[in-house]
């Protein structure tokens, strides 16, 4: 079954490792004999790599997909592999070129990075061997392969005990990278740039560098600090600046997320925290993906760290102990803070401008700030309510399961949001969706379903007054039609909410015949003049 599912590329094969984690923790139900299971598929598997390289029996999996199997086993519990079985993989990491199968590359650089730490120093020849094997591939490979080789030699510079080879790897980058600085571009030094710091920003991410520092001062005199991480994001920051390649400043900004990932500290740097600013100001959609994507691998692992019992480590570099501060908080607590009350307008702003990946990454960030509560739920609130009349399904999904939080722990503060909320979901649906209409025919929905199935836990008289409230923004000022052709704001808005009353689910009668109340009460408001113009203006009775 799971060789099928890997054959198929079913979604299912992603979270397989976390189903094995579950049946393999100590908590589990016959843990032991699902470990023994376990162990044995494990075994049959490099039994098949031996037996069967190329595939050549149908009824055997091939060994790219024996090898994608036993990355789920190698997340899973690291313990399932012998020493003897994780040395048959060795001859899979050597000469990777063009021609080589990557896929099947990959998966051992996987397998190796969840096994390799449980090796003991009696390995130390194997070690040393895979080390000098992935050492060349640095330069060779991609960015999603790279996480995975850097973060293998890491562990083997651990477990030897000798880090020379990667500090030299990072030093001859950072001279190489800072020797172009201020200074006009060729175009094989763009090259050049768009190679060395990816490199080095994953190195930032995964390695820490720190207890190395004396040798870092040895190679670059000018610098005088403790702390290689910001050494990196110094570098890095210039090549982030407008003046550059558009190719570089990718490049430097994706590198500065990755050590600040892993040192959130730089976070809060003025000059990394400025060239932030400098790219969501000047609103360069790629540059923003960028800068985001930092933010949510970052705030994702805040998450992770506030876990009971759990530190959440995010890459080898980083020391569990040394990011404790006070009361068991990380670090990492105040730079979230930090990121998001600096930068959320912003990403607010994209979160509500677009339905694409883009916006479903900005959704993403927005949901997680609000999740740790780094904001007032006002701040988050209104802007998921929008999102929740997205198009884009799994945007909407997000938005609502996070408001649907918001309001269960903070209803009296959401309460107040909820008329704003309603004018920035129609402002959404004008500007991103360019549909003002309150309810979708096929299905017949109203737009603003997902809220009103939040507001299911309120107490009748709550929605009994949201109702009485958004009959209230009902605007319909024949002074204000200065034009025919196009209708005017406030009467797309009164449409809006008028469709949407049409097409709510209504929990009970009380509160129907409260909508109803609150409806009459805008007719007898408005509709005595309307129907005196209509009668004198079109129908011409005296």
């Amino acid at each position: 079954l799971m060789v099928k599912t890997v054959q198929r590329g079913s979604g299912v094969a992603a979270v397989l490792d976390k189903v094995l984690q579950n049946m393999l923790s100590a908590d589990a139900k016959l843990s032991a004999a699902n470990f023994r299971v376990c162990k044995a598929l494990v075994a049959t598997m490099f039994e098949t790599i031996i037996d069967n390289p190329a595939g050549e029996s149908s009824d055997a999996p091939s060994a790219r997909d024996a090898l994608q199997i036993l990355t789920i086993f190698a997340k899973s519990n690291a313990d399932l592999f012998t020493a003897e079985q994780v040395q048959l993989l060795q001859p899979y990491v050597a000469n990777v070129g063009g021609n080589d199968d990557l896929q099947i590359y990959r998966s051992v650089i996987v397998i190796f990075r969840h096994v390799l730490s449980h090796l003991s120093k009696a390995h130390n020849n194997f070690l040393a061997a895979i080390r000098k094997e992935l050492l060349p591939a640095v330069a060779r490979v991609g960015k999603s392969i790279l996480d995975d080789v850097i973060a293998c030699l890491w562990i083997i510079s651990g477990v030897l005990g000798d880090y020379r080879q990667l500090t030299a790897l990072v030093i001859s980058s950072l001279v190489g990278i800072s020797r172009m600085k201020n200074i006009q571009l060729a175009d094989d030094q763009v090259r050049k740039l768009t190679k060395l710091l990816p490199i080095t920003g994953m190195c930032g991410k995964h390695c820490d560098f720190d207890p190395q520092a004396a040798d870092f001062r040895e190679k670059i005199p000018s610098w005088k600090g403790d702390s290689v991480s910001k050494l990196m994001a110094d570098t890095f920051a210039p090549f982030a600046s407008p003046s550059q390649p558009m190719e570089v400043r990718k490049a430097a900004l994706d590198a500065i997320g990755m050590v600040c990932q892993s040192w959130p500290k730089n976070f809060s740097s003025a000059n990394i925290y400025t060239s932030f600013l400098t790219v969501f100001d000047e609103k360069e959609a790629a540059l923003e993906a960028i800068v985001l994507r930092s933010f949510k691998d970052f705030l994702l692992l805040e998450e992770k760290r506030s876990e009971a019992g759990k530190d959440g480590v995010p890459g080898a570099g980083a020391d569990s102990t040394a990011k404790l501060g006070v009361m068991g908080g990380g670090q990492g607590d105040g730079i979230a803070i930090g990121i998001a009350q600096r930068f959320l307008p912003y990403i607010v702003r994209i979160a509500l401008s677009r339905q694409d990946d883009q916006g479903l990454l900005a959704a993403e960030v927005v949901a997680s700030i609000a999740r740790q509560g780094l904001v007032h739920p006002k701040e988050t609130g209104s802007c998921l309510i929008a999102m929740e009349t997205s198009q884009n399904q799994k945007i909407a999904e997000i938005a609502v399961k996070e408001h649907r939080a918001l309001h269960e722990k903070h209803e009296t503060i959401l309460e107040k949001e909820y008329m704003r909320a309603v004018h920035l979901a129609y402002v959404y649906q004008r500007d991103v969706v360019q549909n003002t209409h309150g309810a979708t025919l096929n299905p017949y929905t109203s737009k603003l379903a997902l809220m009103m199935d939040v507001l299911k836990i309120s107490k009748i008289k709550n929605r009994k007054r949201f109702y009485e409230n958004l009959c209230a923004r009902i605007e319909f000022d024949p002074s204000k039609m200065d034009i025919v052709s196009e209708l005017p704001h406030h009467l797309e808005f009164s449409q809006f909410i008028i469709e949407n009353l049409a097409f709510f689910e209504y929990q009970t009668v009380d509160e129907l015949l409260s909508a109803i109340t609150a409806m009459e009460k805008v007719v007898a408001a408005l509709g005595t003049g309307i129907a005196h113009s209509i009668e004198t203006e079109i129908f011409h009775v005296s």
